[in-house]
């Protein structure tokens, strides 16, 4: 049974939905700040196959569609819907799954489950300028803010071959439950500035934004 943890109507074209998936009363459910348990191989089918369910169910209850929609990738691992006008980007981390839908703008989302294991990737993904921003009674919370917001503009940017530590930036900010944020993704051939809204939901971290073709 998969339940609904949020919902938000963004506007009269996009919505987004967030819920946790229920794949094996075998494995524990994810808590935050604890390592997952490892999913054995033969759990690994029945996580995908589940996985894959929330999605389409959760692409069905935004767009009040009663029959199934068939989602397929592009070459560069963009989901799109078959037959369907409407952009879609997903999320999943560790038992949860994000949809957001836009009927008129190239959307992206990103989540994440909080835990201290990203301390240890931080490098990976930091820009210089990001490090003298960070504040100790907060870093947690916005290592996963700017983590799922280059997750987020990578995916609106959606062709691929970005290096997250120094093609893509993230402006100051001051972390609150929610917020709004400033990115840029800057490459010899692509310049461009994205407007990005996080929301803290429990221990899950959601990031999401959408491509203005005017900037």
């Amino acid at each position: 049974m998969n339940s609904i943890l949020y919902r938000h109507k963004i506007d009269e074209t996009c919505e987004l939905i967030l819920c946790q998936f229920n794949f094996s009363s075998s494995v524990p459910a994810p808590v935050a700040g604890v390592e997952s348990v490892p999913i054995v191989e033969g759990e690994k089918k029945n996580y995908r196959d589940r996985e894959r369910s929330a999605v389409k169910e959760m692409i069905s209850v935004l767009l009040k569609n009663d029959v199934p929609v068939e989602l397929n990738y592009d070459e560069n691992g963009k989901p799109f819907l078959v037959g369907r006008k409407e952009d879609v980007s997903i999320s999943h981390s560790r038992g949860y799954v994000a949809v957001l839908i836009s009927g008129e703008r190239v959307g992206g989302i990103d989540i994440e489950l909080m835990s201290e294991r990203i301390r240890t990737i931080q490098h990976r993904f930091l820009h210089v300028e990001e490090i003298q921003y960070l504040k100790p009674e907060s870093y947690l919370e916005m290592l996963y803010i700017i983590w799922c917001a280059k997750e987020t503009m990578y995916k609106i940017y959606s062709l691929g071959g970005l290096d997250f530590k120094t093609q893509m930036k993230i402006e100051p900010f001051i972390y609150n439950n929610s917020g709004k944020i400033f990115g840029t993704i800057a490459r010899k051939d692509f310049q461009k500035k994205y407007q990005l809204l996080y929301e803290r939901q429990g221990d899950i971290m959601l990031v999401y934004g959408f491509d203005d073709p005017s900037s």
